[in-house]
């Protein structure tokens, strides 16, 4: 077996532009499309002594057609047994695979531009999210204003109140101090008062979506943000109930994140009773019961969820509602009265932290709202 050509379909003269007579009967190897390489001329050769063993063979190469003519193909080479099994023929077959190639490569710059597309689009998502929180919570410190105020007015009141009695006992000759000093203490405990619902509003207020989750008693800042509604909820005459347990174990967030959905829930619940309170009139009472507790899968283990739930007397929602009320912008509140922004805002930051989310609700009987979150692993 000389590796000599002796048959060639009309796909190959096509392709070459040449006679049969020029291809026939010459060394497979030194055909005029392996010819621009020696290399090449080599490998091919060595690919022929293989198959006249027996051997089958696949391989990508390089060929030639003409100027400007280069095609990849996908090359094999069968050997063809006679009776006896000894080989009496090599079948080369070649599969033009250049537009596939082209193909595969424009595949792969298009799909390294699309990841990075996706991923500055994702960044950028991100940061509308982190300012649409920011938004949220600026819109919930709106809606809490009106119960802020004579939380601060109360002891800005008591400050002045004994400020004018001190200017007058100096007017009048008639200054004591042991007469002064109380009401100096009264003073400034109404100003830390003051102060410490200023700080809160502040921390709220402020766009720190960055700062890192820390192992902390969720009661700690869940009683901060209350601070913004014990007033709000004396002028609506709401009957808030609080149950908290002692000693709960430490939970992973961001306290000014939790503080956000707790902030969120209590809007929502005093919304539902305020509107169910127009709607029935009399013989209403608005009641909000809020508890944290720990329930605990393995005391040894301390494994488990601290549980935060609001109750509400209030509307209530229906099935679809209640469905629908994690979307962006889906709001059931009255123009002017809400975003639609809270609840889905709330339910990232819960996904954020693997909190688990639970809804109980009935249309005209009111509503309970759960947060189950993970007790930390390194909590004590």
């Amino acid at each position: 077996m000389d590796g000599r050509i002796l048959f060639l379909n009309a796909t190959v003269l096509a392709e070459t532009d040449v006679s049969r007579e020029e291809v026939l009967d010459i060394p497979f190897q030194e055909a005029f499309w392996w010819s621009y390489s020696s290399s090449l001329q080599k490998q091919v050769l060595e690919v022929i002594e293989s198959a006249a063993k027996g051997i089958s063979s696949r391989h990508e190469y390089k060929v030639r057609f003409g100027l400007e003519r280069d095609r990849m193909i996908e090359f094999f080479m069968e050997p063809i047994f006679d009776v006896g099994g000894e080989v009496q023929f090599l079948v080369p077959t070649a599969i033009d695979i250049t537009a596939r190639l082209e193909n595969e490569k424009n595949l792969i710059f298009y799909s390294e531009k699309m990841e990075k597309l996706v991923e500055e689009r994702t960044k950028e998502l991100e940061l509308k999210q982190l300012e649409l929180a920011h938004v949220g919570r600026l819109a919930s410190l709106g809606e809490m204003a009106t119960g802020v105020a004579p939380e601060l007015g109360q002891p800005l009141q008591i400050i002045k109140t004994a400020a004018s009695i001190i200017c007058n006992e100096i007017a009048n000759d008639s200054f004591v101090p042991s007469e002064i000093i109380p009401i100096a203490k009264d003073i400034s405990e109404h100003v830390d008062k003051a102060a410490f619902i200023i700080k809160n509003m502040r921390t709220y207020a402020r766009n720190d979506d960055a700062q890192e989750s820390e192992s902390i008693d969720v009661s700690i800042p869940f009683q901060e943000c209350l601070a913004f509604f014990n007033a709000q909820f004396y002028q609506h005459q709401i009957a808030l109930t609080l149950d908290i347990a002692p000693n709960l174990p430490l939970v992973g967030v961001n306290p000014q994140k939790l503080q956000q959905i707790a902030v969120n829930l209590l809007n929502n619940a005093r919304y539902a009773v305020d509107l169910r309170k127009s709607q029935e009139g009399r013989g209403y009472e608005k009641e909000i019961k809020v508890k944290i507790i720990a329930n605990l899968s393995d005391e040894e283990s301390k494994e488990g969820y601290v549980i935060l739930s609001v109750e509400d007397n209030g509307t209530g929602m229906s099935d679809e509602v209640r469905q629908r009320c994690l979307e962006p912008f889906y709001t059931t509140k009255n123009p002017g009265d809400g975003t639609g922004l809270g609840l889905s805002i709330k339910n990232r930051i819960m996904n954020e932290f693997e909190f688990r989310f639970e809804i109980i609700s009935e249309l005209g009987k009111g509503s309970t709202f759960k947060v189950l979150m993970p007790i930390a692993l390194d909590a004590e």
